[in-house]
């Protein structure tokens, strides 16, 4: 087996984990603060959307979406042609 097929399968492999991994300590965290801040709902509130934000982008592709946009601007910004041409001797 190559190499790149080893990592490719390891990464697979360790993907869910990983994803498990952030929502159970995203849904930890939320509990942690609720406890600590007795029911601060402003606290609670902003780690729940802190929270949210991780899981989406952990285990609902939301990292995905970011590279893809990020790709598509930059695949439609234009490319430069002026060539400048320095003369290093002077």
């Amino acid at each position: 087996m190559a190499l790149s097929e080893y990592l490719n399968q390891l990464f697979s492999t360790w993907t869910g984990v990983f994803q498990a991994f952030a929502l159970l300590a995203s849904i930890a965290l939320v509990i942690i603060v609720a406890i600590v801040s007795r029911l601060a709902w402003g606290k609670l509130l902003v780690t729940s959307l802190v929270a949210g934000f991780v899981i989406w982008a952990v285990t609902m592709n939301g990292l995905g979406w970011f590279s893809q946009t990020i790709n598509q601007e930059t695949n439609a910004a234009s490319a430069i042609t002026e060539i400048v041409d320095y003369d290093l001797a002077a």
